[in-house]
């Protein structure tokens, strides 16, 4: 059934209350030939078919979502894709550096969204650089500038590992999501 199905749900053969339209009976007499030689069309061929049919219209393709590229972290499994560029030429999170971020963390698995900073109550988060977070976040936050956000694929073993996070209602073994934005860097105690 496959292609023949295919086409064939492109122009339904019956009006909106179920009554056959007779366009959908006409030729109906030597439709195996038909058949046959729509099995024989490639999906082109089939849409051209269709639109003298007339029981397709042609539309502007849909504008495809881009793929997100996630790079490799030295040193890191983490993986991070760029969601927005930072200031250009602006100083970046190197260790020691106290860094002030927006941050939402989801579990990978659920899709389950357990912190972020951007919820009621909850105010920009600062850390140093270089041990203050998850090793996953660390190594990822690494080269930021400000005003960047990131998308950190972080697995378990550079998150919360084998003991989770059970309070957070992270579990054990849990890949982690975090969308990361600086905000402020300091470097000895002065923004940079």
């Amino acid at each position: 059934f496959g292609f023949v199905g295919w086409v064939f749900s492109l122009s339904p053969a019956t009006d909106s209350e179920g009554r056959a339209k007779a366009s959908s009976l006409a030729g109906l007499e030597d439709i195996d030939d038909k058949l046959e030689a729509m099995e024989k069309m490639t999906p082109e061929e089939a849409d051209e078919y269709q639109m003298r049919r007339g029981g397709l219209k042609r539309e502007k393709p849909e504008k495809q979502k881009e793929e997100f590229q996630f790079i490799a972290i030295p040193g890191a499994d983490t993986l991070y894709t760029v969601l927005q560029e930072g200031t250009e030429g602006a100083a970046t999170v190197q260790p020691g550096d106290e860094v002030t971020v927006h941050a939402t963390g989801l579990v990978t698995q659920t899709k389950t969204k357990f912190w972020s900073t951007k919820d009621a109550g909850q105010q920009p988060f600062t850390y140093t650089c270089g041990g203050g977070v998850i090793k996953g976040w660390d190594m990822g936050a690494r080269g930021m500038t400000k005003g960047e956000i990131r998308g950190l694929r972080i697995p378990a073993s550079e998150g919360y590992g084998g003991r989770g996070f059970p309070s957070w209602g992270i579990p054990p073994n849990a890949d982690l999501l975090f969308e990361i934005e600086v905000l402020e860097i300091k470097r000895n105690g002065q923004p940079v």
